[in-house]
């Protein structure tokens, strides 16, 4: 069965909260002037272009890339072969944002992915959960439905990863 997992927005959160800005701005100014309708573009494409990953069992197929606007696909089609392993790494984020009264907020985030190793190429992030449990679950059903292996604690750059 095909799943699609969408995982990140491309341009961070601020990106996502910069295109709600410009939506609502872009609607406001419209009943003035047509040309707000490239801020109402803008913060589409803003708030709603995301990475994305399509799974598709049968075919031995992964299909990543860009979600444009959050509906038009650009994406790169890869061929599962063997050799090809699975593994968990553990992704810590964190984002600083300054206001205007020169306060810092340091927003930390943190989840589980599962990737894909690859040859000569970096990892293909494949699913993103928030618990280790979890993560593990799912490698193991990733695992039986493509017929991969779950790779070593240690992969090519010596990241620590959790198996």
């Amino acid at each position: 069965m095909k799943t699609t997992n969408k995982l990140d927005s491309v341009f961070a959160p601020i990106g996502d909260t910069l295109g709600y800005v410009l939506i609502i701005s872009g609607i406001a100014a419209s009943f003035q002037t047509l040309n707000a309708l490239i801020l109402i573009f803008l913060g589409i494409f803003l708030a709603f272009t995301r990475n994305f990953v399509t799974i598709n069992p049968s075919s031995k197929k992964i299909k990543t890339g860009l979600l444009l606007f959050g509906i038009i696909p650009y994406a790169k089609t890869i061929d599962l072969k063997q050799g090809m392993k699975l593994k968990i790494i553990k992704k810590n984020s964190s984002y600083r944002l300054y206001s205007r009264s020169n306060r810092t907020l340091d927003v930390n985030s943190g989840d589980y992915r599962i990737v894909l190793l690859v040859e000569k190429m970096k990892p293909i992030k494949l699913k993103k959960t928030f618990s280790l449990e979890f993560a593990k679950k799912e490698i193991e059903s990733l695992k039986l439905a493509l017929n991969l292996e779950i790779a070593n604690k240690r992969n090519h750059t010596n990241q620590v990863i959790i198996n």
